[in-house]
């Protein structure tokens, strides 16, 4: 609880209102998580999670369909199932994560955030 707390406080401080620190950061988020590559899978969340996370920003299932829900990067109505076919697409991959990074919520990416703050 208190690695979130300080996450979010050092986001905040850090990146909140400079539009140039946001777009940084998103891009070292999306480096550090994939290196770039849509088609990226990490096989070991699997072994924490039961499933593997995916995309630009690996995401879990769960959490690339609630966000593209939430933000209206999906139809309202879409299932779990078929937000699947959209998780390797790297425009919704990307939306998802830009609309939560801009909300503030990087604990999703706390283990490369925490790397991308210790070189600032």
């Amino acid at each position: 609880m208190k690695s979130t707390l300080l996450i979010g406080l050092l986001f905040f401080l850090f990146f909140i209102g400079n539009a140039n620190a946001q777009v940084d950061l998103k891009a070292e988020i999306q480096w550090c998580e994939s290196q770039d590559r849509a088609d990226a899978i990490n096989w070991n969340d699997a072994k924490i999670t039961g499933s593997p996370s995916r995309g630009l920003y690996q995401f879990q299932p769960r959490t690339f369909w609630l966000a593209a829900l939430r933000y209206k990067i999906l139809p309202e109505g879409t299932t779990l199932k078929e937000a699947m076919k959209y998780i390797f697409r790297p425009e919704y991959n990307a939306a998802a994560a830009h609309g939560l990074i801009d909300d503030g919520e990087v604990w999703h990416w706390k283990n490369c955030v925490n790397k991308i703050l210790a070189f600032r």
